[in-house]
């Protein structure tokens, strides 16, 4: 966790997940970090919040099979992420 205190992050501890990981992603100035992994073949950010316009935006680089979805943590990020975006 970069931020605990954060909306998306709310109610989360440090946790590990089975998941695909990128690298060379492009992160805008201003984005808001929430999660970094030590993957050294991902890149060092996983989660971030930005506003664009009107909206907030968070980007989760996970959830691409059952492993992320099995995962309480991540169902729980995912929730609290969806409320976060929610007008």
């Amino acid at each position: 966790m970069v931020d605990k205190s954060h909306p998306v992050t709310e109610g989360l501890q440090d946790f590990e997940i089975l998941d695909e990981g990128y690298s060379n992603t492009l992160q805008l100035p201003g984005v808001h970090y929430l999660l970094e992994t030590s993957h050294p073949d991902c890149d060092r950010y996983i989660a971030w919040t930005h506003s664009v316009r009107n909206s907030e935006v968070v980007y989760l680089m996970g959830g691409h099979d059952k492993h992320a979805y099995e995962n309480p943590s991540f169902r729980k990020l995912l929730l609290n992420a969806i409320i976060y975006t929610k007008p």
